[in-house]
């Protein structure tokens, strides 16, 4: 170090040769700013054909589930309506009446289909009353369906509407969550606990049940949903935890900012 500073104490730098030196180090400090920025870059359009694959594939499984419900349900009961009309036209009089009412039974299990698959596709309620409203029938209609006890905590900032994609958003993270434990965690009782202020939202889903493989559950492989709802946490800027532990079971939370959402009036 010492024979470096004698070397340059030979040299007497004018305010030329300085000049050139500071020029130099501010384009060198721009050159490491372009490639850091470049870097970022390619990060994020990395990030976002990630994003957009997931989506894809997100809406795929929708599309597929859908089928399925439309072939199993919708389908089924169709040709047996359309069996039971083409006997009523080759049988006596007097049992065309048992026939018709066999139709109209069938006719009501369409009914009740339909509806069902357009609940689940989309409650109207979440437009026309809100996210806590439906949030509130869901979870009772979940309870029903699986007899799985559902502990339901929220603040009262919840009863105000907020954008449609977060409603929307919200509800989906939930729905997917109760699904999820419903299929797979052999449990009774989940909590759910959605807290909010005005400026985040954050969602709990905290069950006691048999658990899950974290890595595999947020890289999307562990095929439990739970990566629909990690792009999902994704789209709203949030940030997604899923940890399991053998006494406690497995929580999710979800924290997302609202500060950029429109509030509906």
């Amino acid at each position: 170090m010492a024979f470096v500073q004698g070397v340059f104490a030979q040299y007497t730098f004018s305010e030329q040769h300085l000049n050139i030196m500071r020029e130099t180090a501010d384009r060198l400090a721009v050159a490491l700013y372009n490639v850091n920025l470049l870097d970022e870059l390619n990060r994020a359009n990395t990030r976002l054909r990630t994003f957009s694959q997931r989506l894809v594939e997100i809406q795929e499984e929708e599309r597929r589930n859908l089928a399925r419900e439309l072939h199993d349900e919708i389908g089924q009961s169709l040709t047996g309506l359309k069996l039971v009309l083409e006997a009523a036209s080759s049988i006596p009089a007097d049992k065309v009446h048992n026939q018709f009412a066999e139709a109209q039974d069938i006719l009501s299990e369409l009914m009740h289909h339909t509806r069902e698959l357009s609940l689940i596709l989309r409650p109207a309620m979440l437009d026309d009353l809100g996210l806590l409203p439906t949030l509130i029938w869901y979870i009772e209609r979940y309870r029903r369906r699986t007899r799985v006890e559902v502990d339901f905590k929220y603040s009262r900032h919840l009863e105000r509407r907020f954008s449609t994609d977060l409603e929307t958003t919200v509800y989906r993270l939930i729905q997917e969550g109760l699904t999820n434990v419903a299929r797979h965690a052999r449990t009774n009782q989940v909590v759910v606990d959605v807290m909010c202020d005005e400026e985040t939202i954050q969602i709990v889903i905290q069950d006691h049940g048999v658990g899950f493989d974290v890595k595999r559950a947020m890289d999307g492989t562990g095929g439990n949903g739970l990566a629909g709802m990690v792009e999902r946490t994704y789209s709203l800027q949030g940030q997604i935890s899923i940890s399991f532990q053998p006494d406690l079971g497995a929580s999710i939370t979800v924290a997302s900012p609202i500060v950029s959402q429109t509030s509906k009036e």
